[in-house]
């Protein structure tokens, strides 16, 4: 059964401080191997004014109900994350940056420029960083030799192209519709400015009875997916699927694959989890989302 949310006016959270002009907002962005590469590379873009968020929210919905009944304490007890990565120009990540309340600092690079805001209610963390769209051989380079790529990059470029990321994680405990609000203000703030997008989203949690393989099985039938790639190194098995009930998707050997799982062992650092993530899991394992 499908579980869906309730339209709501998003609220937009407060506004803060607007970045002063002339400053690179820029993030070398570490990318997940694999995984999230073919993911830039095959997904097409998603116009925030032509979905309006419904496809995000859909597979959101759709996932929560999947996950309830396996998850100890329910879905809501769930890690929840969702990322959303465009190439914008400058500005109007500054834009995005400045309307979400994100003050932007520069870190120890000179290139690097992120912010974090924290929300009380509900308790979730907003990060936002950029990364200029050239290759980091050039700006590694560009240290070492002292060349004046460097410097350029801190001239004032309103309209230069930027790799931009928004990512939102959310306390476990929290509830479908506050989640669904939450990130439909983020996106309202993206199609404000007609902006192209990728997203996804991730949950972890610990299954009921720690077993993640019948967790993971039960989702799989829900979802009525097949199975495309599969990947095991004795302590983590994830696997790839196909499931006609999601709508987010990339391509992937030919296949077109939107939805992964992935059960960790524990170890003495970690309790064992289910990581669910659509159109796949970005990042470690064993790490947010």
């Amino acid at each position: 059964m499908q579980t869906t949310i309730t339209s709501r006016p998003a609220r937009r959270p407060k506004k803060g401080k607007r970045p002063a002009g002339g400053i690179l907002l820029a993030l070398l962005v570490l990318l997940a191997a694999g995984g999230w590469a073919m993911w830039q590379q095959s997904s097409d873009p998603t116009t925030a004014s032509d979905v309006n968020g419904y496809e995000l929210l859909h597979d959101f919905g759709q996932v929560w109900s999947w996950t309830d009944p396996v998850l100890d304490g329910g879905a809501q007890m769930g890690q929840w994350s969702f990322r959303m990565d465009g190439q914008w120009t400058r500005g109007k990540a500054e834009w995005v940056a400045a309307a979400l309340g994100v003050e932007l600092a520069s870190e120890a690079d000179g290139l690097t420029y992120s912010g974090t805001r924290m929300n009380a209610n509900p308790a979730y963390e907003l990060q936002i960083w950029y990364t200029p769209t050239i290759s980091t051989a050039v700006v590694g380079n560009a240290a070492a030799t002292g060349s004046p790529v460097a410097a350029a990059l801190t001239e004032d470029h309103s309209t230069e192209q930027v790799n931009a990321v928004v990512l939102l994680r959310f306390e476990s405990g929290i509830d479908m519709q506050a989640i669904g609000d939450a990130v439909s203000g983020v996106e309202e703030e993206a199609k404000a400015q007609q902006l192209l997008y990728e997203s996804g989203f991730a949950v972890r949690g610990t299954a009921k009875a720690s077993d993640n393989r019948a967790a993971s099985e039960a989702i799989v039938r829900k979802a009525s997916a097949m199975e495309r790639e599969t990947y095991d190194d004795g302590h983590t098995r994830s696997v790839t699927y196909s499931t006609p009930q999601l709508h987010i998707g990339v391509d992937s050997g030919g296949a077109r694959v939107n939805i992964q799982i992935a059960e960790v062992d524990g170890d003495a650092n970690a309790e064992p989890e289910i990581v669910v993530g659509v159109p796949l899991i970005t990042g470690d394992y064993r790490a947010e989302n």
